[in-house]
């Protein structure tokens, strides 16, 4: 509400233009005779209106849609605008793995336009399961599980990773391209890393102790040992007991 007020004001017709941001502007004539007071109350129409955009695809509502009006940002769905200038504006809608919606709208003087977009779904599903269980599961470097997973994509080309929390089994990484709608399943087994050690004693016929158990007689090779430390402990009657520890290293001979 705006007051305006102007005493001793000459006798005669007055042209007075109202304005408002977001209001249309008002025109009229008012007469003014010697030793009357003159009150007017005018009420300016709006200019504006109200929009809510709501955003639903694949059967549920996508709460948190980006909305931009005209390419300008302007909240997350479901978001409602108030006194939004009337006029044509472009919507635009997006969201993760479902493809762009835009529509032309029209917001009118005093109503609330509602714009239900719907958004077309842009994705598939990646399945992986992964040996030994206890292994982490990323996808696009992001982890998505443990042991296994299934789990909505983009369409497009997208990189597996299985890694386990024991460093002596080799990280697996493969990449996979998913269609629309497709379901990509991976069965990913991990191996472990191995090497080879060959072990004598001076003299010879030691008894050989790997990580406390008894191996048998030297010499001897030691096929597929795991990778990383091990006991070495050697033994023979009369003799002091030898020992050391040997960093097994995988496709290596020692």
């Amino acid at each position: 509400k705006t007051t305006y007020s102007k005493p001793r004001m000459e006798s005669k017709a007055y042209k007075v233009k109202l304005s408002f941001p977001l209001y249309h502007d008002l025109e009229a004539t008012l007469f003014v005779q010697a030793g009357e007071t003159i009150e007017e109350t005018f009420e300016l129409a709006p200019a504006f209106g109200t929009l809510e955009v709501r955003a639903s695809g694949a059967g549920e509502e996508l709460q948190g849609g980006q909305v931009f009006l005209d390419t300008e940002h302007r909240g997350a769905s479901p978001v409602k605008l108030a006194k939004l200038r009337s006029g044509r504006y472009v919507v635009k809608v997006t969201y993760p793995m479902f493809r762009d919606f835009s529509e032309e709208v029209v917001v009118k003087d005093g109503e609330t336009t509602i714009v239900e977009a719907e958004l077309d779904a842009n994705f598939g599903v990646i399945s992986v399961t992964a040996e030994p269980s206890d292994s982490d599961i990323f996808i696009d470097g992001e982890k998505a599980g443990v042991g296994r997973v299934s789990t909505n994509v983009g369409v497009g080309e997208h990189t597996i990773k299985v890694v386990n929390r024991d460093r002596t089994f080799r990280p697996v990484e493969k990449k996979v391209a998913v269609a629309l709608n497709e379901e990509v399943a991976r069965q990913i087994r991990l191996v472990q890393m191995v090497g080879d050690v060959m072990v004598f004693s001076e003299p010879a016929g030691g008894e050989l102790y790997l990580d406390g158990k008894k191996v048998g007689a030297l010499p001897k090779k030691l096929k597929g040992l795991v990778v990383g430390p091990h006991a070495f402990r050697v033994e023979k009657k009369g003799f002091t007991p030898a020992e050391q520890v040997v960093i097994v290293t995988e496709g290596e001979l020692k």
